[in-house]
Order: structure tokens, then sequence, then C-alpha cells
């Protein structure tokens, strides 16, 4: 009995000693490469520095022969941001919202006397929306607009008198802008960005004596910051994986017809003379706008190539502001005038280069701009409107939002030629326009045919 109880010990020996054996030379499963979430998800405070240039321009009259100005009080900037960020695959959105503190101020000097006239911006704020897309786990490069604020100062003094008189400024605009975001812990983010804000505050100064027209029509800022975000939740990797490869899914075929519309601002700044006097005017009319666009374009690889006519339209008109008496109005006398941009029409080229979803370009072409002069001295009314041709050239970035869907943020400068015209009193003005716009646009893009995605080559 033992010895057969030591076979049977020794047979189960053996068969577990030949199973494991087999066991080990039986291929093993990889384990799947862990499935990362979005880093970006959720809440964040931070702080900012950087640099800023707000621009201001404007008119003193009075016994004097007019003195136009424009100037940039640049400065160094600081301040906070609070916001919210949601992912979907490689997309990421949000707003934010951010305060900047700053202390930027210039004197503007008139040429025939010791008036002054100076301008101080010392706060700016804004609420915007944020649309990125992650370039690779740890980087984002976004777009960004929304509603803005901005506070200041603006004091005129009259040597005359002397007089001082200070006004605030508080107005509220618009902001765009682009960045890049990289996250250095799965709660620390590092960014730089550039922000472009746009208001149209306007004052006018009368002391009795002397009077003056004052503008603040925009803000340029560039910055950096830090944020730190709440929560763990979509931890992402902090390093790169040793081999990523890139999805073709994420490629997108630019070729085909599109259309489409864009909000924006545009600044003009709309010189006036008179050819037989030495009387000349530098209003900037600056003020939200609207375009139209159609165009078509063709992928080569991942140069894409294309051309687009659009037409643009301004709203409202900028104050001369009391004016003194010259050619345009009745022998020694006085009154107000305003001019405005209308509307353009344009038509040119596009060159893009493909980054998947994302697309830079550059653009360029032909213009007409209309721009209006309306000017009322009190006996009588006189108007005058100017057609001109001109180029332009800018550029902007693409982004596709799905298949069809393509939202943009473009900037373009546009130069007109000189243009003299009759006025409705057989007066002569000249007009000498340029034109600068910034616009987020919206368009929807026709498929060439049914082939597939085009697959970039990276």
């Amino acid at each position: 009995m033992k010895k057969q109880l030591l076979s049977g010990v020794a047979a189960v020996s053996f068969i577990a000693a030949g199973g494991t054996a087999y066991a080990a030379d039986l291929p093993v499963k990889a384990a799947p490469p862990p499935v990362y979430g979005c880093i970006w998800n959720g809440f964040y405070v931070g702080g900012h520095i950087g640099f800023g240039e707000p621009r201001a321009s404007g008119t003193y009259f009075g016994t004097s022969e007019p003195t136009g100005f424009k100037h940039g009080p640049s400065g160094v900037l600081g301040g906070v941001q609070a916001g919210q960020n949601w992912c979907q695959n490689t997309f990421v959105y949000g707003w934010e919202g951010d305060v900047s503190f700053m202390k930027m101020k210039q004197t503007a000097h008139s040429i025939t006397d010791d008036d002054t006239l100076t301008n101080e911006v010392n706060l700016l704020a804004s609420l915007r929306a944020r649309l990125g897309m992650t370039i690779d786990p740890n980087t984002m490069v976004y777009l960004t607009g929304g509603p803005a604020y901005v506070h200041g100062s603006v004091k005129f003094f009259d040597a005359d008198g002397p007089t001082t008189i200070k006004s605030n400024i508080s107005n509220f605009g618009g902001v765009v802008g682009a960045g890049v975001e990289t996250a250095l812990t799965h709660n620390l983010f590092w960014r730089t960005e550039g922000l472009f804000y746009f208001f149209n505050a306007r004052k006018h100064f009368d002391d009795g004596n002397e009077t003056a027209t004052d503008r603040l029509s925009s803000v340029w800022t560039l910055r950096t910051g830090l944020s730190y975000k709440f929560g763990d939740s979509g931890k992402a990797p902090i390093a790169m994986p040793a081999k990523a490869s890139v999805n073709p899914a994420a490629a997108f075929d630019w070729s085909g017809l599109y259309v489409g519309g864009g909000v924006g601002w545009q600044g003009s700044k709309i010189g006036l003379s008179d050819p037989g006097a030495p009387v000349s005017y530098k209003p900037i009319h600056d003020s939200v706008a609207l375009s139209g666009h159609v165009g078509a374009q063709t992928q080569f690889d991942r140069l894409v190539l294309g051309i687009e006519g659009g037409y643009l339209s301004g709203f409202g008109d900028t104050s001369l502001g009391p004016v003194p008496s010259i050619s345009i109005f009745i022998p020694g006398s006085s009154g107000t005038a305003d001019t405005k941009f209308k509307n353009a029409w344009s038509i040119g080229g596009r060159a893009g280069w493909s980054m998947g979803r994302w697309m830079p370009y550059l653009t360029a072409g032909w213009a007409q701009g209309k721009f209006g002069f309306h000017a009322d001295d009190g006996f009588s009314v006189q108007t005058a409107n100017a057609k001109t041709d001109g180029a332009y050239f800018g550029g902007g970035i693409d982004f596709a939002l799905g298949s069809n869907w393509i939202f943009g943020v473009e900037y373009r400068y546009y130069d007109f030629k000189t243009k003299t015209v009759t006025a409705s009193n057989n007066d002569t003005i000249r007009f000498d326009p340029k034109t600068e716009t910034i616009m987020a646009r919206l368009s929807y893009k026709f498929d060439w045919s049914s082939k597939g995605p085009v697959v970039a080559k990276y």
C-alpha cells in the first residue's frame, strides 16, 4: 500500500511538472498599453505677467490749427485668471475669466501751444471661450475670444486757462487671441498667449476756449502665466511615450468648395484733406464688422492652395468733433463732421499648410473699399463718398470642427489707394484710407468627391 501511494505521488508530481513546463512554453499575451485620459479636464486658477500697448488717437481744436495725434503708451502688466476645461478626445474646450492690472501712460503735446492730452490704461478684463487641440499628451494649442472691458483715464490740459479736465475711461468691447499651454506636472500648467482687445472709447473735452477729442481703440498684449488645476481626474503622462504614432483619422481633407461668414473688428485710418489747403485730418473709424466669404481650395499632400472672394461691412462712424473753418464749409463758419468705413469687396489667393485638423495660412489679393464723409456747418450739409481700389495681405489659422465645419481666426491689412472726389457742394476732398481687420470665421466645406481623408505625412 505504501509503495502504491508513493507511486501515485510520483505520478502526480511528474504530471504537474510536465504541465508547468508546457505552460511555460505557451505564448504570453502582451499587456494592453495604458489608456490615458485628458490631463486638461478640470477647474483652474492662476496668474500671468506680460507686455501691452494701447492705441490712442485724437485731435486738438480751438484758436490754433487742428493738431492730430496718435500714440501707444506701452508697459508691463500682471493679473489673475480662472477657468474650466472639458475634454473630448483630442479637443479641449472651456471658458476663462481674467483681470490684468497695469499703468500704461503717455502724453501727447499740441504743436502750436503747451496744451497736452494724457492717456492712461490701468485695467483690462475679459470673459472668453477657449477652443483647443492637444498636439501631444502634454501640449495644447488654442484659440480664444469673447467680451472685454477696459478702464483708465484721459486728462486734457489747456495752458491758456490754465484748465485741467480729467475723465475716466470705462468701455466694453471684445478680445480675440491664440496661445499654447504645456503641462509641467499633473496639476501645474504653463502658457504663452497673445491677445488683441478692441474698443471704441471716445472722449470730448471743451473748456470754453479750446477743445480736443480722444479715442482709445485697441490694446495688444503678449503674456505668459502659470495655472493650477484642481483634482486629478483624467491624469495623463508627463513623459512622452518612446514611440508615438499619428492617428490617420486625425487628418483632414481641406479640398472643397466652402462658404461662410464672420464677426470681428475693423479699424480704418481715413486720411482726409483738401487738395487746395494745408488742413488735414486723420480720424480712425473702428467698429464691429461682419463678413461673408466663398472659396475653393485643393490639398497637395500637406500644401493647400485656394482662392477666396469676400465682403466686409463696418458699422457706425467716427466724429471729427467741432472743426474750424476750412474750404469744405462756407467761409467764416465752422461745424461738425464725421467719416466712416462702409464696406469692402475682395478676391485673392490662399496658401496653407495642413497640420491634421489645423491649418495656418497666408492670404493676399485685390480689394475695393467704400468710405463716406458728412459735414454740417449749420447752413448747409456736405456729403462725399469714395470708392478706391487696393491690395490686402494677411494670415490666419483654421481648425476643422468636424468633417465639414471649419472655425478660424484671420487678420488682414488693406492698403487702399488715395482717391480725390467731388463733394455735394462741389468742393474736392482727398481720401487716403487704410484698414485692418481681425475676424472670427465659420465655414461649411463641400467635399470635392467621395474620396477618403488625406493621410498627412508627419
